[in-house]
């Protein structure tokens, strides 16, 4: 009796052992009805465009500050405060409660395998726009980090919007032209960027394009933008449409910039020229192009 009790044991202690070899915890998020939503986890965005099923890897603290925000405005916003375990996936389902208003509930647990890695980058997390609460664990990810625009470090990925050329006020909207939707090309073009995958479907780019539009400012909509190009090509005619959907020029000429290390056929890139309203934008857009290659 003596030996078996001391054999489960040691096996209790080898179990707990191979769980506490992986100090991470992954928490996913689903619904039950798929309603596509954004999950914001102590005030960082979790995936950039609304899906119906999120995972987030790597965590390390033991409770979390929760919002679901649905794509569909009209649903109203969920709050709640989740544990998390050391060593485990917890799932949560987004269901309809009795009321028939949506809910957000504990569903499943899973252990996580000994060999479990926190990834090597997280490829959705955005700092919640106006929202200065950001987690121990997320706050020195690189990826996390809003730019500054007074930072002179690395200027090709992180370019400068100031030009005392161009009025700060003007907004741009007002005479916007008509472009037809991008088409998804069929080939590789021979101008390719290096490391620059094939750049969404039109079905896909139009989701961009709404979630670009649902941002409050234009300084929101470049941060969302940027996490959007980190994981993202587009085509020349795409960053045009995406371009039309900042007001102000400044923004514009920002975003043209980022976007054009991001751009499958950067040989037709100057099609964008012509959003412009001042040709110094043209100019310091041609100027960098010609700087960055």
């Amino acid at each position: 009796m003596k030996k078996t009790l001391a054999l489960l044991i040691i096996i209790a202690n080898l179990v707990n052992n191979s769980f506490s070899q992986v100090p991470y915890s992954v928490l996913t998020f689903f619904s039950e009805e798929k309603i596509p939503f954004t999950v914001i986890l102590n005030g960082v965005y979790k995936n950039s465009i609304p899906t119906t099923n999120v995972k987030i890897e790597g965590l390390t603290n033991p409770v979390y500050e929760v919002k679901i925000i649905f794509e569909d405005k009209t649903l109203a916003p969920l709050n709640k405060t989740v544990n998390t375990k050391q060593g485990f996936e917890l799932t949560y389902v987004i269901k309809k409660d009795e009321k028939g208003n949506n809910a957000l509930n504990y569903f499943s647990e899973a252990v996580l395998p000994p060999d479990y890695a926190e990834p090597a980058y997280r490829n959705n997390d955005m700092t919640m726009p106006g929202n200065p609460e950001e987690i121990k664990d997320d706050i020195n990810k690189p990826e996390n980090k809003i730019p500054d625009d007074n930072a002179t470090e690395n200027p090709d990925i992180k370019p400068d919007i100031n030009n005392d050329d161009i009025p700060q006020d003007i907004n741009l909207n007002e005479d916007k032209k008509h472009y037809e939707p991008a088409e998804y090309p069929s080939a590789m073009p021979d101008n390719m960027q290096k490391n620059c995958n094939m750049p969404p479907s039109s079905e896909k780019f139009l989701e961009i394009k709404k979630t670009l539009s649902k941002a409050s400012s234009d300084s929101d909509k470049l941060i969302i933008a940027e996490q959007i190009l980190n994981d993202n090509c587009f085509t020349a005619r795409q960053v045009k449409e995406a371009a039309l959907l900042f007001n102000f020029e400044k923004y514009r000429l920002q975003f043209a910039k980022l976007a054009y290390k991001h751009t499958f056929d950067t040989d037709n890139y100057l099609i964008i020229k012509d959003i412009f309203k001042f040709s110094s934008s043209v100019r310091e857009l041609e100027e960098y192009i010609n700087s960055s290659k």
